[in-house]
């Protein structure tokens, strides 16, 4: 399943709250949400403090013919 996310932290460096949006793929909620902070952490390299985070399922529509 295909997940929409929007993360909002903040860094050490930083007084302001910082949104990231990514997509993600997944088998839960869970393991998308651990997989998505994961990577902010490592894009970041500093110390985050997560403020809150918004997962949604993207509907996957096919076609039939």
């Amino acid at each position: 399943m295909w997940f929409r996310c929007i993360v909002s932290y903040r860094s050490t460096g930083s007084k302001s709250i910082s949104v990231w949006r990514a997509s993600a793929q997944g088998a839960d909620v869970v393991s998308v949400t651990a997989d998505v902070i994961k990577k902010l952490k490592r894009r970041q390299r500093r110390p985050l403090t997560i403020v809150g985070l918004y997962v949604q399922l993207k509907q996957q529509t096919r076609a039939k013919s």
